[in-house]
């Protein structure tokens, strides 16, 4: 091995290094929901409950009906998830994270927005809202799902109520599927993926890049919405490990030692 190659090995190291360092996403909010399940009937989400978690505020009934933590919601080991009932067209049963007073996080370039869901539910119509998040600048993304099973991103263009559908996915009952939304910040790109965790396989990993504007700032994101034109649905919707994490750039000063590394190899190989 020659010194210009051993030289190119250690900036690719220092490369990575670089590139590792900055890559580290920083967590702006989560919540595994392994909390006690006997407060309030289970439901640690009203304002009188003295265990609501990060979870901002709350649209659930009291008596525990809408939704509720349980052991049986977790996706494996110990603890809790979020079980979501579903029953109705019009009912608003959500958990919202609304940061305010200036708390809004700064995103730089991207955001994504994870779960882990498992669905047990029958909808002979229409469709319902999962999820969905917004931020200062407008535009709304929210996961979908339709009456025959599948799943979809809605992302709706700037200053527009028209929704804009991609991704769709089958799914199957009371399997665990993990549900990633990036936004990229910086290009107002959105790429939807989801992955079957029974079986470990990418079911999905698709890119939409409409008139949606660059994310600047999370102003809400809720689990549970209107199931608007749905009176037929039934069932529940198990959540599990929910977070928002900011994705950052590579670093700037390991991509440039990677271009220079490669440079150096591939002068090496010209002359060789």
């Amino acid at each position: 091995m020659t010194e210009s190659h051993k030289l190119a090995i250690i900036l690719l190291g220092v490369a990575a290094a670089f590139c590792s360092a900055s890559a580290h996403a920083n967590v702006l909010f989560s919540d595994n929901f392994n909390r006690s399940t006997t407060l309030n009937n289970g439901v640690n989400f009203t304002p009188s409950n003295p265990d609501p978690g990060p979870w901002s505020n709350s649209t659930l009934n009291s008596d525990g009906s809408d939704g509720a933590l349980s052991a049986a919601a977790s996706n494996g080991g110990s603890g809790a998830g979020f079980r979501l009932q579903l029953d109705g067209a019009g009912e608003k049963h959500r958990i919202s994270w609304a940061p305010t007073g200036g708390s809004e996080p700064t995103i730089n370039n991207a955001a994504q927005y994870a779960m882990d869901i498992r669905f047990h539910d029958t909808a002979t119509t229409g469709y319902y809202d999962l999820f969905y998040f917004n931020h200062t600048t407008g535009g709304v993304v929210t996961l979908r799902r339709f009456a025959n099973n599948t799943i979809v991103i809605r992302a709706e263009e700037d200053g527009s109520t028209t929704g804009y559908y991609f991704g769709s996915t089958s799914t199957t009952n009371d399997v665990w599927y993990r549900i990633q939304v990036t936004h990229n910040a910086s290009e107002g790109k959105i790429n939807f993926k989801v992955t079957n965790l029974d079986t470990d396989t990418v079911m999905t990993d698709e890119n939409w890049s409409g008139n949606i504007s660059q994310q600047t700032t999370i102003s809400l994101a809720n689990i549970g919405q209107n199931f608007a034109s749905n009176s037929n649905v039934s069932g529940y919707a198990d959540i599990d490990n929910f977070s928002i994490t900011e994705i950052p750039e590579p670093s700037s000063m390991g991509l440039l030692l990677s271009g220079v590394a490669a440079c150096m190899v591939r002068n090496r190989r010209l002359h060789e």
